[in-house]
């Protein structure tokens, strides 16, 4: 009877050690057994993404910016089309960027340094640059250097009168009706848009507008200490 009772004994012992080695051999394996997923370019591409934050070119203007450049070039430049001869200085900053001052005179010594501007971004023109369209990829001339321009922007828009520009042809200033009933006036030079005109008055079209927007120089007091 004792032997049986220690043969149970021993029994139960060994089925309890074989279930907890079992078990931590099972938690073992776990991490070696399984297949480990391929890590293919798309993935590595996915894991180095950094997402980044983007400006609207609205929420730039008049917005103060401060930031390092490179003057490239100081000396006179006629800006057309309102046919100004002035000193005109061209700076590249360091987000590449390139802004060009007005009336910088005297500033010629400074060519090829690297300065701190402080500027802003003013909004001026408004141009129609497509009619009856939802996307434009084209270049847009400029007549001023001293500008650039946002981004394009899609607006249901009919006009209600053109005057033809007495300077430059084709150009004119469009009235156009928005779609709230207000008016408000548009510059453009594409010829397409003035030959059509009647079909412009005849309903509402889809129009693609760029704004024309114009650095200004904040700082300036600052960079004439460093030409005396």
């Amino acid at each position: 009877m004792k032997n049986k009772f220690t043969y149970l004994i021993l029994t139960v012992i060994g089925i309890f050690c074989f279930s907890c080695n079992h078990q931590s051999g099972t938690t073992d394996n776990s991490g070696v057994d399984k297949e480990t997923p391929a890590v293919t370019e798309e993935v590595v591409s996915q894991q180095l993404e950094i997402p980044e934050d983007t400006i609207s070119d609205e929420a730039l203007m008049n917005e103060s910016t401060l930031t390092k450049a490179i003057i490239l070039s100081v000396g006179e430049e006629l800006i057309m089309p309102s046919d100004y001869l002035t000193t005109a200085m061209t700076v590249k900053t360091v987000t590449n960027d390139t802004l060009v001052f007005l009336d910088m005179f005297g500033f010629e010594e400074l060519v090829n340094q690297e300065i701190t501007i402080q500027y802003k971004l003013t909004p001026g023109t408004k141009l129609l640059v497509c009619f009856d369209c939802t996307s434009y990829s084209e270049k847009i001339q400029l007549h001023d250097i001293t500008s650039f321009l946002s981004d394009v922007v899609f607006e249901n828009l009919k006009l209600k009168e053109y005057v033809p520009d007495p300077y430059i042809v084709p150009a004119a200033t469009f009235s156009m009706i928005k779609n709230d009933g207000t008016v408000e006036e548009f510059y453009s030079n594409d010829s397409d848009l003035i030959s059509d005109s009647l079909r412009m008055k005849a309903e509402f079209y889809s129009y693609g507008i760029v704004t024309k927007l114009y650095p200004e120089l904040e700082n300036r007091e600052e960079l004439e200490q460093l030409v005396k």
